[in-house]
């Protein structure tokens, strides 16, 4: 009922894991998570359901608390794609409330308005179009990326 307080608690939990997470660790890999969560407050605030001075805190937060993001792979897809392959993945074949293919053009357009912030705080971002791939392909081709940089760390530290 409330998607603004589910969208913080999401992110309040992340933050929690992340943090656990990376005591000692030199290498954290999430899939989704934090960045998603402004993407979703970036949405939510222009359809209203958040106010300015609101949305310009989350925006300050990003920028403050995560300098450990080095790389982000941006996957993306077609709504219409994106719908089909939800239904694919159901159980239930009943329209949904939120995944319809309007909230997934606004959560795109979302997703381009926050690649700016993105960039200013992270070193790396790889668009990936998924429209075209098959189930595993865009996993296949971010674990061999990640892995070559993952080679080249340690090379580099090992010199």
């Amino acid at each position: 009922k409330d998607r603004i307080g589910f969208v913080e608690r999401q992110l309040e939990i992340g933050e929690t894991e992340i943090r656990k997470k990376l005591n000692g660790n030199e290498i954290l890999l999430c899939d989704r998570g934090i960045l998603d969560t402004f993407i979703w407050y970036d949405m939510y605030y222009k359809l209203g359901m958040m106010d300015k001075s609101r949305y310009q805190q989350f925006l300050e937060n990003l920028k403050r608390k995560y300098p450990y993001i080095t790389e982000l792979y941006i996957l993306y897809t077609s709504p219409l794609t994106s719908m089909y392959r939800d239904y694919q993945n159901s159980l239930s074949l009943e329209p949904r409330s939120t995944m319809n293919e309007e909230n997934v053009r606004k959560y795109n357009s979302s997703l381009i308005r926050m690649v700016p912030v993105f960039e200013r705080n992270i070193d790396n971002i790889e668009f990936i179009n998924t429209t075209d791939y098959a189930k595993m392909d865009a996993s296949i081709l971010i674990a061999n990326d990640l892995t070559d940089k993952i080679e080249s760390l340690y090379r580099r530290r090992r010199k």
